[in-house]
């Protein structure tokens, strides 16, 4: 036995083993761990190097959507988003930022359609977008912060209210609700829901979403969707729909293995037209959940 002290004495972990480092590893990390930064651009079948940045290229949309599948492929979570402007759209109030089919909203919708089950993170920034390279709007040479907020929190669809509403339950469920407004002040309202699986609340819990929007002091049209539990397409909760709502066929998506029952349903009411629905199918959606996502293409009467 020794009574040496440091440093004399140095108490070391043997590290020659691959076995005895992993044992003993305090930190470790995978792609689980890491986000993957990309940079959208305009045009087609594009890579451009980014010269401050040696083995970084800005990618055009269709690329960006084949990197997204390869990150998903080796494990990595999330992809965030940069986007470079052409200097053409810059403005000093950056409104490019709120056009609803700039790089970076192609970009995401391209992605999500693609590879459904990654994240995406984009900035909440106007720099991309404004001639003076400011994050913000400049008021007398300064970044006006009331100003710029305005401008990042609105866009495309504005929204009205929000609220979760309360139903009556046996188990834990839900049902949330937005009220939107599109461009020439044409509002909806739009209620997500998961109802009740063992049947016995299933009613009483559709008749409380309807009498909550009878509740709501503006008069809109309205679209339910989510998980009903419901088998039957003309019983059940789905025969206490008011007049004016309909379903749209979008099909069986239960269970994502083999489909064979519509549990998830998409409930439309008058003027709203149903222009399309579907089901989502792809390997990775049978995989993230036992349902399969559904899917419907509305249009709202002028």
């Amino acid at each position: 036995m020794t009574d040496a002290r440091f440093p004399a004495l140095r108490m070391r972990r043997l590290r020659r083993h691959d076995w005895t480092r992993r044992l003993v590893a305090e930190t470790t990390l995978s792609p689980s761990d890491l986000i993957w930064p990309l940079f959208p651009i305009d045009g087609e079948k594009r890579r451009e190097p980014v010269a401050s940045m040696p083995g970084v290229e800005r990618l055009s949309v269709d690329e960006i959507e084949r990197a997204a599948d390869e990150a998903a492929k080796l494990g990595i979570p999330a992809i965030a988003l940069f986007p470079y402007t052409d200097p053409a759209l810059k403005t000093d109030d950056g409104r490019e930022a709120l056009n609803p089919k700039n790089v970076i909203c192609r970009a995401v919708r391209a992605i999500k359609r693609a590879t459904p089950h990654i994240g995406v993170l984009c900035d909440v920034a106007l720099d991309p977008y404004t001639s003076h390279g400011h994050d913000g709007v400049l008021v007398d040479g300064y970044v006006a912060n009331d100003e710029t907020n305005a401008i990042l929190v609105k866009h495309h669809i504005g929204i009205l209210d929000c609220a979760a509403l309360d139903l009556p339950m046996l188990e834990p469920r839900g049902a949330v609700m937005a009220e939107l407004l599109f461009p020439d002040d044409r509002p909806l309202r739009v209620i997500g829901m998961h109802l009740d699986l063992s049947g016995l609340w299933r009613r009483r819990q559709m008749r409380a979403i309807f009498e909550a929007v009878a509740r709501r002091p503006q008069l809109m049209p309205t679209v339910l969707m989510g998980d009903t539990n419901e088998w039957r397409v003309a019983g059940g909760c789905l025969r206490d729909l008011p007049p004016g709502f309909r379903l749209a066929p979008t099909g069986p998506s239960f269970h994502a293995r083999h489909p064979v029952a519509a549990l998830d349903r998409i409930i439309v009411q008058s003027p709203l037209r149903i222009r399309d629905a579907g089901v989502h199918l792809s390997g990775v959606a049978r995989r993230a959940s036992d349902h399969l996502p559904i899917w419907a293409t509305l249009s709202l009467a002028s």
